[in-house]
């Protein structure tokens, strides 16, 4: 079986620190989506240090910096395939999802800290 994704393609991408860590529970379920979808998912955004997460944009309290949460766009997917894409990770572990319709990814969180559907 190819494993599709590891931590460093899920790593902070400011270029200046060595974060690698999202949960592995995380990489499990990008792993069976991507194979139930049969199609590559683009991870936008996985684990962020402080300095990056403050840099996007993200709330100080983030997940990501935490390694709970990852982003995927939804640029190469229909609508039908999103929606199974929610499902498959509400199935298999995510405790919440929001979905930022003028930035096209949807945010799928791993921690009881965040829980349920939410829009940006």
């Amino acid at each position: 079986m190819k494993i599709y994704f590891n931590q460093n393609e899920l790593a902070c991408r400011c270029g200046k620190c060595d974060l690698k860590t999202v949960k592995e529970e995380i990489i499990a379920v990008l792993q069976i989506a991507r194979i139930k979808l049969n199609k590559p998912l683009i991870v936008t955004s996985g684990a962020r240090c402080p300095i990056h997460n403050k840099n996007v944009g993200g709330v100080a309290s983030s997940l990501h910096v935490k390694g709970e949460a990852v982003d995927i766009s939804m640029k190469n997917l229909s609508n039908q395939e999103a929606k199974a894409l929610v499902t498959i990770f509400l199935q298999n572990g995510a405790t919440g999802f929001g979905i930022n319709f003028q930035k096209n990814f949807i945010h799928f969180s791993f921690s009881d800290k965040e829980e349920g559907m939410f829009k940006y």
